[in-house]
C-alpha cells in the first residue's frame, strides 16, 4: 500500500505507517541498569527483548517530543505511585545505546531527503503489499499491542489508534489490543470532568479487547468499579489476585481471546493482576472486605492451570505492578506486561520470556510478537513511541501563526476517533474555562530528566507545596486551625497553571488535582510528626512502590535530614511555625490534607493512630480553588521545605570543616523559577540567628560553594554542594547557629557546637613479647595470663582514650533549621 493510498484510505495515516515502518524512530530502550527497573524516559533507541536471548543491537534516530498535553504524571501511582525498591533488583539486561545503525539502501530516500535504512525500506515495502493470510502449516505470528496507565489522556488516542490500525492492517486476523490498568482514574481533565465516560467510549471504539485492573479503577471503591466502570466499558476487566468481590462480577481472573480460525486458531489467555499495594493506594473503606493476594503467585497459578488444561496456547501476564516484581512470574507465562510506575523498561523473566513496562498516557505502547509453531511458543517485545500527531480542528492544529502549526504529515486522519476526542474537548472546555485565580511563577511537578513531569515523586516540588499551603491557609478560617498542611505527591497530576499564562482555570486546577477527596484534619503528636516524615522513605512497614514519596508541605513546617541514614533515622530536626519540635513530644499538632492521605494512604500509616479526625465534607480541589480565589495573585514559593546536611557536628577551633548539603534545589525549572547556583553558609552567634529576618548577621565564619543541580532520579537529593568553613582558632567555644542560604531558601540550624578538636585516640602499642630474653613477661606454662602474685600485664590500651571517645559521642551538636518564610514579592 503506497503512502498516497494510505492517506486516501483514511484508516492509517502516512505518518503512523512511516513511523511504524521506521521502527528505529519509535522504539524505546531498556534500562542499562535495572537495579529497580525504574528506567529512563522515552528516548529514540530501538531495543528488542526476545525469549531466551537479548538483541544488543540498537538503532538510534532523532526522537519526537511528546505533546505538552501529556506532560503531567500520575499519582498513582500513588496514588502510589508507583516504583519498586528492593524486589526490583533483579538481573540487569545491558543494551548498547551506541550500536551502529543499518546501512542505507542505494537509490531510496525519505521525505526529508535522507536515505532510509535497509530495515526501513523493507518495512515500507511490506506496507505497500496486501497482507497474505498465514498458512495453516506455517508458524503463526501474533501481534499484541499493550498500553498501561492511560489515565484518560485522550489527546493521545487518535495517534495511538493510527499505530494500532497500522499493525492490525499488516496482520489482520492475529492482532490484539489490550490494556494493563489505570485506563481511567487520576485522569486528564478532558476525561475526568465527565467521570471518564469519554475514555471508556473511545477505547471501546479503538477496539480494546480487555484490560487488567489497576489501582485507579478502585479509586471510588470496588462497588463503583463493578457497578459503573465495568458496565460503561466495552471491554472486560481482569484481576486474578483480588478475592471477595461479588460472585457474579464481570471482573474475572483472565480473558481468553481467539485469533484466527480452524487449524490456525490460537487461544491467548490474558491473566490480569493488580499491585498488592492496593490497600495503601485507595481509601481503605472502599475495598473493605477484599483480599489482595500476591500478583505473581496468582498469575502463576492461573497460567499453570491454563496451560495444563489446554484452555490456552499462549499466556500473557498483564500485571499492574513494577517490572521488577512482575517479571518474577514462572515458566508458564509467555510474556509479561508491567505497569503502575509509568516507566519504560524492558527485561526478561527467569525462563527467558520478555517482560516490558510500556510507559504512560498512550504516548507509547508495548508491541509483543508471539510465534506459535505447534506446541512451541516464543515471544519478543519492545516499547514503541507514538509519534506526535494532531486531529484537524484541535487547538494545536488551528494555531494562528503558520509556523506554529504541525506539519501536514502530523495530521491524524481517523475521523471517527478524532471526532470523539474533539467532542470531549469541547464539552470539557465549556465546563472548565472559568478562571479560578492567578499565580505568579509556576507550580509544577518533579522530574527525573527535565521533561517527564510527575515521574519523580521522591522530590520536593512547587505544585505539591502550593496545594499543601492551600490546605493550611484555608484551615485558618475554620474552627479547627491546622498547624501545617501536607499533600501526597501522586495526587498532583499536572502543573497547576498548565499553559503558563498566569491564570488558573477550573480545568487546569482539576487536571492537577482530580481525585475529589474530602478535605480533612487530624491531630498527631510531635513524635508522630517525625514518624510521618520518616515514612516518606520506602520500607516494608510503609509504601514500597517507590524509593521515596516526598510530601508537599506548607511553609509552616520544615525539617533537616540525613540522606544516607537507615530507615528510621533520616529525620534530624523538625520545626513547626519556627519552633523546634521535640522528637519525643506528646503535644498534638493538627494536620490538614485530603482524606486519602489522612486515612493512611501511600503507606503513611502514622495517621491511623491520629486523634480527632474531622472530615469537613468539602472537596479538596474546591478548597484549593477557594484559597486561590482569595489569595490571587499568589506568588509561588520556590523555597525548599527541607535540606539534607552532614558535617555540621564536627566544627573544631582552628580547623577547616566541610559541611555537605543535598536537596537545595527543585528538579524542574519552570516559569520564573530559576534554580539556585550557589549556597552561602554563615556561622553566627545564636542570639543573632535570623529566624524571620532576611538579612544575614555578621558571621564568625563563612563559606560559599557552587551547587550541582544534576537531578537525582526518584529521590530528594537534587541540589548538592560541599562548603568549607574555616573556624578561627581564637573563637570562643560554645553553641552557634548555621545559616544556609541558597536562592530563596534560607535555613537556620541552631545548637551547632564549636570546641577544641579532641586529641586523637592513642593507638595500642605492640603486643608484649613472649621471648624472655627481651624482658617480656612471657606466658606461664599453665596457661594463665599472669604469674602468681604478679600484677595484670600491660595491654597497650589507654583508659584516657576511651574516655575521650565517650565524651565525643555524648557531645554531638544538634541541628536544624527553621526555614525562613522568604519574601514573596
Amino acid at each position: 500500500m503506497s503512502r498516497a493510498r494510505m492517506r486516501a484510505g483514511g484508516s492509517v495515516s502516512a505518518v503512523a505507517a512511516l513511523a511504524l515502518s521506521a521502527m528505529g524512530l519509535a522504539a524505546l530502550p531498556a534500562s542499562a541498569e535495572e537495579t529497580d527497573e525504574l528506567t529512563k524516559p522515552a528516548s529514540s533507541q530501538e531495543q528488542t527483548t526476545t525469549s531466551g536471548e537479548v538483541d544488543e543491537t540498537s538503532t538510534t534516530k532523532d526522537s519526537t517530543e511528546p505533546s505538552e498535553q501529556s506532560d503531567a504524571t500520575e499519582e498513582d501511582d500513588a496514588e502510589a505511585d508507583a516504583d519498586a525498591p528492593s524486589d526490583d533488583a533483579a538481573d540487569s539486561t545491558d543494551h548498547d545505546a551506541d550500536a551502529e545503525s543499518d546501512e542505507p539502501t542505494e537509490g531510496a530516500s525519505t521525505d526529508d531527503g535522507t536515505e532510509p535504512s535497509n530495515a526501513e525500506t523493507a518495512e515500507i515495502a511490506a506496507l505497500d503489499e496486501s497482507p497474505e493470510p498465514q498458512a495453516e502449516d506455517d508458524p503463526i505470528t501474533l501481534d499484541i499491542i499493550a498500553i498501561s496507565d492511560f489515565h484518560g489522556h485522550l489527546e493521545n488516542a487518535p495517534q495511538l489508534d493510527n499505530m494500532v490500525k497500522a499493525i492490525e492492517a499488516d496482520n489482520p486476523d492475529y492482532t490484539g489490543f489490550v490494556g494493563n490498568g489505570d485506563l481511567v482514574g487520576g485522569s486528564a481533565y478532558v476525561s475526568a470532568i465527565a467521570e471518564d465516560v469519554p475514555t471508556m467510549d473511545i477505547l471501546g471504539q479503538m477496539g480494546l479487547q480487555n484490560s487488567s485492573a489497576g489501582n485507579h479503577e478502585f479509586d471510588k471503591g470496588y462497588r463503583d468499579f463493578e457497578d459503573r466502570i465495568v458496565p460503561a466499558s466495552n471491554y472486560p476487566y481482569t484481576a486474578a489476585n483480588v478475592q471477595g468481590m461479588d460472585a457474579d462480577t464481570e471482573i474475572k481472573p483472565y480473558v481468553i481471546e481467539a485469533y484466527g480460525s480452524g487449524d490456525s486458531e490460537v487461544k491467548v489467555a490474558y491473566v490480569g493482576a493488580v499491585t498488592n499495594q492496593l490497600p495503601t493506594l485507595v481509601s481503605p473503606g472502599g475495598i473493605d472486605g477484599l483480599t489482595i493476594e500476591s500478583p505473581v503467585a496468582a498469575v502463576n497459578e492461573e497460567a499453570k492451570d491454563l496451560k495444563e488444561s489446554g484452555e490456552a496456547d499462549v499466556v500473557i501476564a498483564m500485571i499492574h505492578e513494577t517490572l521488577g516484581t512482575s517479571k518474577q512470574v514462572g515458566p508458564d507465562v509467555d510474556a509479561v506486561v508491567a505497569g503502575h510506575t509509568h516507566q519504560i523498561a524492558e527485561s526478561t523473566t527467569d525462563s527467558g520470556a520478555p517482560a516490558i513496562e510500556t510507559g504512560q498516557y498512550g504516548s507509547s505502547f508495548g508491541h509483543i510478537t508471539v510465534t506459535v509453531d505447534g506446541a512451541d511458543v516464543s515471544a519478543e517485545a519492545q516499547v514503541t513511541k507514538v509519534p506526535e500527531m494532531y486531529c484537524e480542528g484541535d487547538p494545536a492544529w488551528n494555531a494562528e501563526k503558520p509556523e506554529d502549526r504541525p506539519s501536514e504529515d502530523q495530521l491524524v486522519e481517523n475521523a471517527e476517533i478524532c471526532e470523539a476526542y474533539l467532542t470531549a474537548v469541547e464539552e470539557a472546555e465549556e465546563l472548565g474555562k472559568d478562571p479560578v485565580g492567578e499565580i505568579v511563577g509556576g507550580a509544577d511537578q518533579g522530574t527525573n530528566n527535565g521533561s517527564d513531569l510527575g515521574a519523580n515523586r521522591g522530590t520536593e516540588m512547587t505544585g505539591g507545596n502550593l496545594i499543601a499551603q492551600a490546605f493550611y491557609e484555608y484551615s485558618q478560617g475554620m474552627s479547627i486551625k491546622a498547624d501545617f498542611g501536607i499533600m501526597n505527591p501522586g495526587g498532583v497530576r499536572a502543573s497547576i497553571d498548565g499553559n503558563g499564562d498566569g491564570t488558573v482555570t477550573k480545568g487546569e486546577s482539576f487536571t492537577a488535582q482530580p481525585f475529589g477527596n474530602d478535605f480533612a484534619t487530624v491531630d498527631i503528636t510531635g513524635a508522630q510528626v517525625y514518624k510521618m516524615l520518616e515514612q516518606q522513605w520506602a520500607d516494608e512497614s510503609t509504601q514500597t512502590s517507590r524509593p521515596m514519596l516526598a510530601l508537599g508541605l506548607s511553609d509552616s513546617i520544615s525539617f533537616t535530614y540525613d540522606a544516607d541514614a537507615d530507615f528510621g533515622s533520616h529525620i534530624k530536626q523538625v520545626f513547626i511555625n519556627n519552633e523546634l519540635v521535640d522528637p519525643d513530644s506528646s503535644d498534638l499538632y493538627t494536620v490538614a490534607s485530603n482524606q486519602f492521605l489522612l486515612a493512611g494512604g501511600d503507606g503513611f500509616t502514622v495517621f491511623e493512630d491520629g486523634k480527632n479526625y474531622n472530615a469537613t465534607g468539602l472537596i479538596d480541589n474546591e478548597v484549593f480553588n477557594d484559597f486561590l480565589a482569595d489569595a490571587s495573585p499568589h506568588t509561588v514559593d520556590y523555597s525548599q521545605r527541607n535540606i539534607a546536611i552532614t558535617g555540621e557536628d564536627a566544627l573544631y577551633l582552628g580547623t577547616t570543616a566541610t559541611v555537605d548539603f543535598k536537596s537545595l534545589s527543585m528538579t524542574y525549572t519552570g516559569k520564573e523559577q530559576p534554580l539556585p547556583e550557589t549556597v552561602d553558609v554563615s556561622l553566627v552567634n545564636v542570639e543573632d540567628a535570623p529566624i524571620q529576618a532576611r538579612a544575614i548577621p555578621d558571621a564568625v565564619a563563612s563559606g560559599t560553594a557552587d551547587i550541582d543541580n544534576t537531578v537525582t532520579p526518584d529521590l530528594n537529593e537534587t541540589g548538592q554542594a560541599a562548603v568549607d568553613l574555616e573556624i578561627p582558632a581564637d573563637l570562643e567555644e560554645g553553641e552557634y547557629a548555621l545559616v544556609v542560604e541558597a536562592g530563596t531558601t534560607v535555613f537556620q540550624i541552631p545548637g551547632v557546637t564549636v570546641e577544641e578538636e579532641p586529641a586523637p585516640t592513642p593507638t595500642p602499642t605492640d603486643e608484649p613479647s613472649t621471648d624472655p630474653s627481651d624482658g617480656g613477661t612471657g606466658q606461664p606454662s599453665d596457661g594463665s595470663t599472669t604469674q602468681p602474685g604478679k600484677d595484670l600485664p600491660y595491654t597497650g590500651a589507654s583508659v584516657a582514650g576511651f574516655v575521650v571517645v565517650a565524651l565525643l559521642l555524648v557531645t554531638a551538636g544538634g541541628v536544624l533549621v527553621a526555614r525562613r518564610k522568604a519574601d514573596q514579592a
